[in-house]
């Protein structure tokens, strides 16, 4: 059973200060928005769950990383790739690890 509770655990164990996605949200927004929204978040989830989960859950933004400072910065293999993902798949993701722990 998907409670809001389960949001609010989950929102809680995610990392703060990192970069917004596509949407333009962050932890933070999240963490002190109105505690309405972990209900209307539940109800999404659950929505998910049973029905279709949105299109923009699986869209990031792809970040270019340096991996050795004083390597050379002209050589690909000098790169590695980071997706930056919309913070409410992240928390999607985190609920479904959760639900999922003891079968797996």
């Amino acid at each position: 059973m998907l409670m809001h509770c389960n949001v609010d655990d989950c929102l809680r164990n995610l990392k703060i200060g990192k970069g917004a996605g596509l949407d333009e949200l962050t932890v933070e927004h999240l963490l002190y928005a109105h505690p309405m929204l972990l209900v209307l978040l539940s109800l999404l989830f659950k929505t998910c769950l049973h029905d279709v989960v949105p299109l923009d859950f699986g869209k990031g933004i792809a970040v270019p990383l340096v991996q050795y400072l004083d390597g050379n910065k002209n050589s690909c293999d000098n790169y590695r790739g980071i997706t930056i993902s919309p913070v409410l798949s992240k928390v999607f993701k985190s609920i479904l690890m959760q639900s999922l722990q003891s079968y797996l």
